[in-house]
């Protein structure tokens, strides 16, 4: 059954404040789906059973009940720059080496 147990972890935008910790804490005790969780200020560490529930389901859960999610970051200004010069790269040369090493 351990193989089925998968981990989440979901950062939170905003620190939670302890009545959001016990609200949440209620609501996750409550879950036989949910194996094992913590709470702290700054996010959700979740082990749940893959059978009983999906990662979008998990979320779907937590945000229905005052949880905000931590926005994935953007790339900074160099990692979009190194981004587009190896997507340019590889249109222009595809999986070919260039000329003197071949």
């Amino acid at each position: 059954m351990e193989e089925y147990i998968h981990s989440l972890y979901l950062g939170s935008s905003d620190l939670l404040k302890d009545d959001k910790i016990e609200s949440l804490s209620a609501l996750l005790e409550l879950d036989k789906g949910i194996e094992n969780f913590k709470i702290s200020t700054d996010g959700v560490y979740l082990e749940y059973n893959t059978y009983l529930y999906s990662q979008i389901q998990l979320e779907e859960i937590l945000l229905k009940n005052g949880f905000r999610k931590k926005k994935d970051r953007q790339p900074g200004f160099v990692r979009r720059q190194i981004i587009n010069l190896a997507e340019s790269n590889k249109k222009t040369y595809g999986n070919q080496k260039p000329d003197c090493c071949k």
